[in-house]
């Protein structure tokens, strides 16, 4: 079996995959990731992907208990089935490319030049991802994430509160929380709006996933489809590819 592991900004998450099948996941806050909780007595490889640099080495040094070859480091040198135009490769996250590799797999054969895939990552951040024609990354757009916005607003004001976004009720808001509400939750959704407009004249397949994805999923009004482990699909086809 291959383990795969996606250390985001918050938090640590795995996967277990059989013959191409994710069979169990787990998730860790960061600093507290522990392989005991996992199955890991016929786990013959591993595939590490991360953008907290100073977090990877520790869980590397946690793998070598594994019987098994050393783990597979993602890194922007690695064989990807995607083509990447970006300006700055060596600084676009991985988890990014990841979800977009994941995403390609998925439209699968309905994949043609008249298609985008956007990948929508509500986490610390949120990040939209864009893959043209021609399996090519061309770039995307990173928000602060929903509860980022939040904690910023409670933190640089005197009297914004932290909000419960399960009450949001309506675009107008009637109270200092709802009106906060409203203003996280329609700000992110209307720039994603405007990026599914962007490519009116295609075929826009949208795919969403992230830590607070479930806040948000009730107020979008556009097709996707939801993936919460679409990034540990991403690594495990990227692994694939470089073997």
């Amino acid at each position: 079996m291959l383990l795969v592991i996606d250390i985001g900004n918050s938090r640590t998450k795995t996967g277990l995959f059989d013959k191409g099948q994710l069979i169990k996941t787990a998730l860790f806050d960061q600093g507290k990731f522990d392989l005991g909780e996992l199955s890991t007595g016929a786990v013959d490889a591993a595939a590490v992907s991360s953008v907290v640099p100073e977090g990877t080495e520790n869980i590397v040094e946690r793998l070598k208990s594994i019987n098994g070859p050393k783990p597979f480091l993602l890194n922007h040198n690695s064989i990807f089935n995607l083509s990447i135009d970006y300006k700055s490769p060596e600084k676009l996250g991985l988890d990014r490319l990841c979800g977009a590799e994941a995403a390609l797999a998925f439209v699968g054969s309905k994949y043609n030049k008249n298609s985008i895939i956007l990948t929508i990552d509500f986490g610390t951040a949120t990040t939209i991802n864009v893959v043209e024609y021609q399996k090519k990354f061309v770039g995307g757009i990173i928000l602060p994430g929903i509860q980022l916005m939040n904690k910023s607003l409670n933190q640089f004001t005197k009297q914004l509160l932290l909000v419960d976004f399960n009450n949001y009720k309506e675009l107008i808001g009637k109270s200092t929380e709802e009106a906060i509400s409203s203003g996280i939750i329609n700000s992110t959704i209307s720039i994603i709006e405007k990026v599914i407009s962007n490519y009116s004249n295609k075929n826009v397949y949208p795919f969403i996933t992230g830590g607070n994805a479930e806040l948000i999923l009730p107020y979008l009004d556009f097709e996707y489809q939801y993936e919460k482990d679409l990034v540990l699909y991403g690594i495990e086809r990227i692994y694939k590819a470089n073997q």
